[in-house]
């Protein structure tokens, strides 16, 4: 099946930042039509009628707590390090072939990664993910292309994004690596390791200074294995960030529960070509 996401062109006129939305969304469908991938929301056709733009994706069915990654955290409190461990692993698969296509998300947060409830093993725990919402995505070296501005969400921000300075400057995949440890720590620890409380949220970023206490899990701290994990990955300096090659063979992620499927798949060499084409559920 597959889902039709259609939006209103005569509407989005009427929007005093049309330009700003119709190349955003624009720059989303560019960028999906690139993606072919088991950890990414496909995008399989764009059909313009009249003043409607009809999007036809991936369809993706959410379970009880809802569809988002962010809704089954809010629903548990945090997850269990076996939970969270399957589920990072799926990310960063997803995320090694959007690089691989010399893109950067700029927006990698729990509520962009999207649970396929009919893929996940619910009576073990573990859930399925996709990567989805490429519209704060940027095609870069390309020639000309460097991204500049400061998109995405904040307490996700990379330094470099934070700082309006360093933004100007550009910035490169590194950004999604720090993106990536924040929304580690949000699995495990329920909380945001940057919420603005006590000094602002800018400060707090560029000092990159966090504790691992968990309120949802009654104070308890996540293991050394996964504070070590999730500090390499915030790192103030874009160069000291843990690859995304090392992140799968760190010590945490080759603890039990820690290989997808018994063995670890390269999706990044996933046949592209494989679509399953069935019909369009209205």
């Amino acid at each position: 099946f597959f889902a039709v996401k259609t939006i209103s062109l005569s509407k989005l006129r009427l929007q005093r930042d049309f330009q700003r939305i119709a190349d955003k969304l624009n720059r989303e469908v560019q960028i999906l039509f690139k993606l072919r991938h088991p950890r990414i929301v496909s995008l399989f056709d764009v059909i313009e009628e009249h003043d409607k733009l009809h999007l036809v994706m991936e369809l993706v069915d959410g379970g009880p707590e809802g569809i988002e990654l962010f809704d089954y955290i809010v629903s548990r409190g945090s997850f269990t390090e076996p939970v969270a461990r399957y589920v990072f692993l799926q990310i960063v698969d997803g995320l090694a072939f959007i690089h691989m296509k010399d893109i950067v998300y700029r927006d990698l947060k729990p509520e962009n990664i999207l649970v396929d409830e009919k893929a996940s093993r619910r009576e073990e725990g573990l859930f399925e993910v996709k990567l989805s919402d490429f519209g704060h995505s940027k095609l870069i070296n390309d020639g000309y292309s460097t991204a500049l501005t400061r998109v995405g969400t904040p307490q996700y921000w990379a330094p470099e994004v934070n700082d309006p300075v360093k933004a100007a400057r550009g910035y490169d995949q590194t950004v999604d690596l720090w993106s990536l440890g924040v929304v580690l720590y949000v699995m495990l620890i329920g909380a945001y390791p940057f919420d603005g409380v006590g000094q602002p949220i800018e400060e707090q970023i560029r000092k990159a200074r966090f504790n691992f206490r968990s309120q949802a899990r009654g104070g308890q701290e996540c293991s050394p294995q996964a504070q070590d994990l999730i500090r390499s990955l915030i790192r103030v300096d874009p160069k000291q960030r843990l690859k995304l090659d090392a992140c799968r063979t760190h010590s945490w992620a080759a603890l039990p529960g820690g290989i997808l499927g018994g063995g670890q798949v390269n999706f990044a060499q996933a046949d592209e070509s494989r679509v399953e084409e069935e019909r369009i559920r209205l």
